[in-house]
């Protein structure tokens, strides 16, 4: 692959028997665009046997203008059992989904929402507005799901174990073991990120689970994670503190460059990032809050909050 970073590979079907004549396979290529505009790449596959057969793809994307459309801030509310929607600078909100006791973790794909239920060890799902809400996944206590374009992730406290799946919740898979009780996961995309809180640890690997590695120790009971932010992205995460003296952390992607951004935090859990605002969930003070990107500016979107804990940027 040459080209524009914001293209990455990340599926291959192709081997030497697949590329012998009248055959074919699959190379699956993500498009995530950084910025506005359109940029390209070439993909190239080349024969092992000489003459060597080439076959070439030039590939095309645009990103759309950053912060043109503003999106939605979801957040759920485990002790009144609700999935809750806003607009990014906490106006209109509303209850998109009821009778979820115990909703904790929370994501956003493309047209579907995601999240956690930690009162039966599931995870449902929901169209956007709100419509159709219904179990996907059943036999997993987490506290922590992501979801990019494909796959659907999520820890298993108990298991020591981030598992994927289809969006749809078929084909589970575990890809990752011998955790110490997983909490928080993001995806990116090319690589999964998460938090052990036990262990004080934030980890990162490939999207199939290969290549694990600790990325930050030494940390103080670390909980939601998220990765984006412009220009960047940046890793950031929520410590706990178990109390009062919580904080929300960023980092670049590689662990590096780790700094407080907002210091003072009650117990802070879910972590999001949007175009231009941070957001995090305070389940101890009951709120719901935002910052800068840099961290400037913290304050509570909402208050009076029943444990909420997870957030989520999304369309």
């Amino acid at each position: 692959m040459a080209g524009a970073a914001a293209f990455s590979i990340t599926g291959n079907t192709c081997s030497r028997k697949s590329l012998r004549p009248g055959k074919s396979c699959t190379v699956r290529v993500r498009f995530a665009p950084t910025s506005s505009g359109t940029v390209t790449a070439t993909l190239t596959a080349v024969g092992k046997k000489k003459p060597a057969a080439t076959a070439t793809v030039v590939l095309t994307g645009t990103g759309a203008s950053l912060g043109a459309v503003p999106g939605h801030l979801y957040w759920t509310s485990a002790g009144g059992g609700t999935i809750n929607v806003a607009n990014p600078d906490g106006s209109s909100p509303r209850v998109l989904v009821s009778g979820q006791r115990g909703a904790e973790a929370l994501a956003v794909g493309a047209s579907h929402l995601y999240w956690t239920n930690t009162s039966n060890g599931t995870i449902s799902e929901a169209n956007t507005d709100g419509s159709n809400p219904h179990v996907i996944v059943s036999g997993h206590l987490s506290d922590g799901v992501a979801v990019d374009a494909s796959h659907l992730y999520w820890t298993a406290i108990g298991e020591g174990v981030i598992y994927e799946a289809n969006l749809d919740g078929t084909n589970p898979q575990a890809i990752i073991s011998g955790q110490s009780g997983p909490w928080g996961v993001a995806v990116d995309a090319s690589q999964l990120y998460w938090t052990n809180p036990v262990a004080g640890t934030i980890w990162a690997a490939n999207l199939d689970g290969s290549s694990p590695h600790v990325l930050l120790a030494l940390q103080d009971n670390p909980a939601g994670v998220a990765v984006g932010g412009i220009p960047g992205p940046f890793l950031y995460w929520a410590n706990t503190d178990g109390g009062s003296n919580g904080t929300i952390n960023s980092a670049n992607l590689d662990g590096t460059s780790a700094s407080a951004i907002v210091t003072g935090q009650n117990a802070p859990a879910g972590v999001a990032v949007g175009s231009a605002s941070l957001y995090w969930a305070n389940p101890n003070g009951g709120t719901v809050n935002e910052a800068n990107l840099d961290g400037g500016n913290p304050h509570a979107l909402f208050a009076n909050q029943n444990a909420s804990f997870g957030v989520a940027v999304g369309p």
